[in-house]
């Protein structure tokens, strides 16, 4: 590193921010067998972009490697992106995660480059002095010692003022999350600790944080979406910053993957080859717009979320399976599939004024309008309850516990999740009622 020190004035810092790679997993829902999809593809994207833009520096914010059954096939991508910066005379800091506190140590060893640091071994703060053309900086980290950690580390973080040094921090952590196992912190606490940006891992959503004074905080998220759950644009950030100034932060769209949740609007589509039109046609239109905000976006896969009154109601998983299992969109290099469907849809009922009478349709409507707008109370309630039993007696069947995904189990059973099966459920079993009041000749709810 040059031994010259220049002021902070004279040049910002330019720092390229990622963390939670989780190199050695793949992408959910997608082929295992094209490379341009997994993390390794997008760490050496990130490691190009580090080299285009000359970053004064490269911050990796914990699970790095996904963990300790997968660290050989993660360490020979990770060797390498390291000795490329390094070669290119980028410094490289980092702290260990809930992931690979077991194995980042050693692939920290492996590396042995001069400009490789991973900080905070043992669960001891670290501090370290960097110096460069901008002038000198001053990197404190962290790294997790078990898989769990139970109170919070900055408490242990003992600083000594520096007016003339920027001071950058580096934690995997749930931040405002008491009752986390995965080092709680609190946003007071990292406001007061004299760190002037922090730069945290965990959270795979990014986001910016302001703690007071001139101090901020970012999850950069992961870098490649992993996981349905993981909507939204994923990618590393650039940080640019100097001293008593705010930090400019910018994400670089680099993922090869994307998740994304879309309502599909089937309002008055009456037949089979409506449906079959109208539903490619809406997850295009939301392509076009994704592939136009991404760099080397390879795949995009969906979530259908089907709203409006449709004839149809009741035999959408039937025309949707074709769609699930067979279905591909192709729009300027990037493919689309279809991973699953819901229905929020209703049969064209005027639930209003089904819900007046006193038979039963009447009851199963009220409860329906209500479920709708939130209550959880009287029949609703009743219904509520009775769906949330048999979605748990399901998911503790033996017959089904292979199918479980993500690690579900019935805790993880939302209210969100017992309110779109009942509403569901509820349509088709009123649908079903007013086709056997029609068929025995009495009047039904006013269509529309």
């Amino acid at each position: 590193m040059p031994d010259a020190v220049l002021s902070m004035a004279n040049r910002r810092v330019t720092v390229l921010c990622t963390g939670d790679l989780h190199l050695g997993r793949y992408p959910a829902r997608v082929p295992t067998d094209e490379e341009s999809l997994s993390v390794r593809h997008v760490w050496s994207r990130i490691v190009d972009r580090a080299l285009e833009m000359e970053v004064d520096l490269v911050a990796l914010t914990g699970d790095v490697i996904d963990r300790a059954n997968r660290y050989f096939e993660a360490l020979g991508p990770f060797q390498s992106g390291i000795r490329r910066l390094g070669e290119a005379g980028i410094d490289v800091v980092a702290v260990s995660g809930n992931h690979d506190f077991d194995v980042f140590t050693s692939a920290a060893d492996v590396a042995d480059d001069d400009r490789f640091r991973l900080l905070g071994r043992g669960g001891r703060w670290e501090s370290l002095r960097l110096r460069g053309d901008y002038g000198e900086i001053r990197v404190v980290g962290w790294s997790y010692p078990t898989q769990h950690v139970l109170r919070s580390p900055v408490g242990d973080l003992q600083l000594q003022p520096d007016d003339e040094v920027l001071t950058i921090g580096l934690l995997h952590a749930d931040l405002d999350a008491p009752s986390s196992r995965y080092a709680p912190v609190t946003s007071s606490e990292l406001g007061a600790a004299g760190v002037d940006l922090w730069l945290l891992g965990h959270i795979h959503a990014a986001r910016s944080m302001e703690l007071g004074g001139t101090a901020v905080a970012l999850y950069p998220g992961s870098p490649q979406a992993l996981h349905p759950g993981e909507t939204g644009t994923h990618g590393p950030w650039i940080v640019e910053v100097e001293m008593g100034k705010a930090p400019r932060f910018r994400q670089l769209p680099l993922a090869t993957v994307a998740y994304r949740t879309v309502e599909v609007d089937l309002e008055g589509v009456e037949g089979d080859e409506e449906f079959r039109s109208a539903v490619p046609l809406q997850v295009l239109e939301d392509l076009r717009r994704v592939v136009e905000g991404s760099e080397g976006l390879a795949r995009v896969v969906y979530r259908l979320r089907y709203t409006g009154r449709t004839e149809l109601h009741r035999r959408l998983e039937e025309l949707s399976q074709g769609l699930v299992e067979d279905w591909e969109e192709h729009y300027d290099g990037v493919v689309a599939t279809v991973d699953e469907v819901e229905s929020q849809t209703a049969p064209p009922i005027d639930l209003e004024e089904l819900a007046g009478g006193e038979d039963p349709p009447a009851l199963l409507a009220r409860a329906l309008l209500a479920i709708r707008d939130g209550g959880d109370d009287g029949e609703a309630g009743r219904l509520l309850a009775r769906v949330r039993k048999a979605l748990e007696e399901v998911y503790r069947g033996n017959a089904y516990r292979p199918l479980l995904r993500g690690g579900d189990s019935p805790e993880e059973i939302g209210d969100e999740q017992v309110r779109r099966v009942a509403w569901e459920e509820g349509l088709k079993l009123l649908d079903a009622l007013r086709e056997q009041r029609a068929g025995r000749g009495g009047g039904g709810g006013r269509e529309r």
